[in-house]
């Protein structure tokens, strides 16, 4: 008698680093969770000057929406048409739906570094919605495209600023640090 303890985890291989041509990218969201948030993706990144550039094609949670269409794999199996829900609360890893599902949605982003600490841009995504997230009050938006502006704070501190959808605007500030540089070699007496 267990509740959900969703452990997912994410991983991405690197097949093509980039050089005249755009890096290429292979990834999966969820893997050995739940399989509500689960995704793949296969992802194209160039940079050219200022410019960052990244487009995808996603299965499973992010293949919904209008920008979707249908599953090029189910041409070569038609086990790739059907993407199975998991039953499981969680923690049990399962490949059996990699890549598969009725539709596919791309995904694009595309950031200007302004200058050292300043980058900005726009990301287009087709991210879909759950019976879950509905549940606790999340709805689908008309709207695929988020704007952002991210700001180097100082080397460790960054603000990051998100208009999600033409909905929800995110403000977030993000501390990162190396504890295993920090001097732990004082000693205490009692």
């Amino acid at each position: 008698t267990q509740s959900f303890k969703d452990k997912g985890f994410n991983f991405k291989v690197l097949l093509k680093r980039e050089g005249d041509m755009p890096a290429i990218a292979i990834g999966s969201y969820d893997t050995g969770g739940t399989g509500w948030f689960s995704s793949e993706y296969i992802v194209a990144s160039k940079k050219i000057k200022k410019f960052d550039l990244s487009f995808g094609i996603g299965w499973g949670k992010l293949s919904g929406g209008k920008l979707s269409f249908d599953n090029p794999f189910i041409e070569f199996d038609e086990s790739f048409k059907n993407r199975s829900k998991q039953t499981s609360l969680g923690g049990t890893f399962n490949s059996s739906y990699f890549f598969s599902g009725p539709d596919i949605a791309p995904f694009l982003s595309a950031s200007y570094q302004y200058s050292k600490d300043i980058n900005f841009g726009f990301e287009l995504d087709s991210f879909k919605l759950n019976d879950f997230e509905r549940n606790i009050g999340f709805t689908d938006s008309n709207n695929y495209i988020s704007v952002f502006l991210n700001r180097n704070i100082n080397k460790k501190t960054k603000l990051k600023i998100t208009y999600e959808r033409a909905e929800e605007l995110n403000i977030s500030l993000e501390f990162n640090d190396n504890f295993a540089q920090k001097n732990n070699s004082k000693t205490y007496k009692e």
